[in-house]
C-alpha cells in the first residue's frame, strides 16, 4: 500500500481563523529554556530560535536561560541569555528513580537546587509564557508552581518513556499510551522535598497541558494524538538541485556510531557508479583520520561542520543516525533518508516512523551492511519516495505556520 501524508484535520490546539499580527497588542514577555543538547536549539531549521526572533521583531521581550556551549551559540545570534549551570539536571533522560535520590546525595542536591533556581529565575522575570526544551521536564514542574503557562518545544506531547541499556550505551525513548508511573512517583517526591503543591511529572519528555510544538509534519506523530499538539511549518523554497549527485553521511552529535561506521565503510568500498560520497564528521578527530585513510583514491569528501542547507541540494540520499534536526533538513530538500539509529533518545523511534511513512529506510542492526550500496541506489531513483517527501514538507502537512502560531502564543499569554 502506498504511503501518503494527508492534510491534518482541524482539532484542539489548531487554528481555525486567520492569524492576526501581534504588533497592535500589548507587549508580552517570553522566557525560553533550552538544554545544552546541541540540536535542541536547532529544532525545525532553527525554528526554536526563529520563533524568539519573530517575537522580538513584533516588539515583544525574549530572554533565554541555558548552559554550556549553547550560551555562546545563542549570544552569537544576538539573544539575551542567562547561564544556569545546573539546568541539565532538570532532564530525565537518565531516569532518576526515587532510590537513586536516596542513595546519591549529590545528585539529589543538584536536582533540588536546579528546580529551586529555575523557579526563582521564573519568579524574577515573571514572563507571560515560557517555552521549554522537551528534555527539561523539571522546568515544567517549576512553572506550575507560579501558574505560568508553558509550551514544550520539539515534542508532540503525549507520554514518553526511556528504556535504558547502559551496558550497550543505549538510551531509547518511545511513546506510551499512559502516564509513566515512575515519573509520577519521582515528581511527588521532589514536590515533597521542596514543599511544592502544584503540577507533576508523567513523561520522560516534557508534556505541557497548554501547548506542545514540533516542526515535523503532523502525521509524523499522528500516533501520539495529544490535543495540545501543533506542528509548525518552517520550510522555505528549496534550492535547485545541483548537477553533481552525492551520497551524504552524517555522524551527528550523539549516539552509538558503530553500525553507521560499518555501513559507511561498506558504502565507500562499493560506491555506486556516477556517485560520490560526502562525509560530515563533526569534531571527531579519530573518525576523520579513519575515513581519510579509508578514502584514499576514492570520490569521497570529508567535512567537519557545514551548513546542511548549502550541501543538501546536491545529495541523492542521506545516511545518518536519526535526529529530528537532520530529518527536517532532508525534508526541506526532499532528500531520501537512510537511518542507522545511534540508539540515543528518539533515533530508533524516528527510523521506524520514516520507514512506516515511506520517507526513508531503516537500517536495523541485523541488516547486512553489504546491502547499503543497493539501498542508496534504490532510494535515489525512487520517484514515489521523492513525491512523498515533497508532500511531507508542503504547508498542508502542518497545522501552523511560524506566523499563525503567534496567535496561539497570545492566547497562552492571556
Amino acid at each position: 500500500m502506498r504511503n501518503t501524508l494527508s492534510k491534518p484535520k482541524t482539532g484542539p490546539g489548531m487554528l481555525t481563523r486567520q492569524p492576526q499580527r501581534m504588533s497592535g497588542s500589548s507587549s508580552i514577555k517570553v522566557l525560553f529554556l533550552v538544554s545544552s543538547a546541541y540540536g535542541h536549539m536547532d529544532f525545525g531549521g532553527l525554528g526554536f530560535l526563529r520563533l524568539s526572533q519573530k517575537l522580538e521583531a513584533e516588539g515583544h521581550s525574549c530572554v533565554w536561560i541555558s548552559c554550556g556551549d549553547q550560551v555562546t551559540r545563542l549570544r552569537a545570534h544576538g539573544c539575551e541569555v542567562e547561564e544556569e549551570r545546573l539546568l541539565n539536571q532538570l532532564s530525565l533522560m537518565q531516569m532518576r528513580q526515587i532510590e537513586d535520590l536516596e542513595k546519591n546525595h549529590a545528585l539529589r542536591e543538584d536536582i533540588i537546587a536546579a528546580l529551586g533556581r529555575v523557579r526563582q529565575r521564573m519568579a524574577q522575570h515573571r514572563p507571560d509564557v515560557v517555552f521549554i526544551d522537551r528534555l527539561l521536564v523539571g522546568a515544567g514542574l517549576a512553572a506550575a508552581q507560579l501558574d505560568l503557562p508553558y509550551a514544550a518545544m520539539g515534542t508532540p506531547g503525549g507520554y514518553w518513556r526511556f528504556f535504558l541499556s547502559p551496558a550497550q550505551g543505549r538510551v531509547n525513548i518511545h511513546p506510551s499510551p499512559e502516564p509513566i508511573q515512575e515519573y509520577r512517583d519521582l515528581g511527588e517526591r521532589l514536590k515533597e522535598e521542596l514543599g511544592w503543591q502544584k503540577g507533576g511529572l508523567d513523561s520522560g519528555w516534557l508534556r505541557s497541558p497548554h501547548l506542545n510544538a514540533q516542526f515535523l509534519p503532523a502525521r509524523f506523530y499522528e500516533h501520539i494524538n495529544d490535543p495540545a499538539s501543533i506542528s509548525i511549518y518552517n520550510h522555505t523554497t528549496p534550492a535547485p538541485a545541483l548537477e553533481v549527485r552525492r551520497i551524504g553521511v552524517s555522524f551527528g552529535n550523539q549516539g552509538r556510531k558503530e553500525s553507521l561506521m560499518r555501513q559507511t565503510e561498506a558504502l565507500i568500498s562499493d560506491i555506486p557508479q556516477g556517485q560520490g560520497v560526502s562525509l560530515f564528521l563533526g569534531n571527531d578527530r579519530d573518525l576523520y583520520a579513519h575515513f581519510q585513510s579509508l578514502s584514499q583514491g576514492k570520490d569521497v569528501d570529508l567535512h567537519r561542520w557545514t551548513d546542511f542547507n548549502a550541501v543538501m541540494p546536491g545529495l541523492s540520499s542521506f545516511l545518518f543516525l536519526g535526529g529530528v534536526g537532520t530529518i527536517w533538513h532532508c525534508l526541506q530538500n526532499t532528500v531520501p533518508m537512510i537511518v542507522a539509529p545511534g540508539f540515543i533518545g528518539d533515533q530508533l523511534e524516528n527510523a521506524r516512523r520514516l520507514a512506516a511513512l515511506g520517507l526513508g529506510v531503516h537500517m536495523a542492526e541485523d541488516r547486512p551492511v553489504e546491502e547499503i550500496t543497493a539501498i542508496v541506489q534504490s532510494v535515489a531513483t525512487d520517484a514515489e519516495m521523492r513525491e512523498r517527501l515533497a508532500q511531507a514538507r508542503d504547508p498542508s502537512s502542518f497545522s501552523h505556520t511560524m506566523d499563525s502560531v503567534f496567535e496561539q502564543i497570545c492566547d497562552l499569554a492571556g
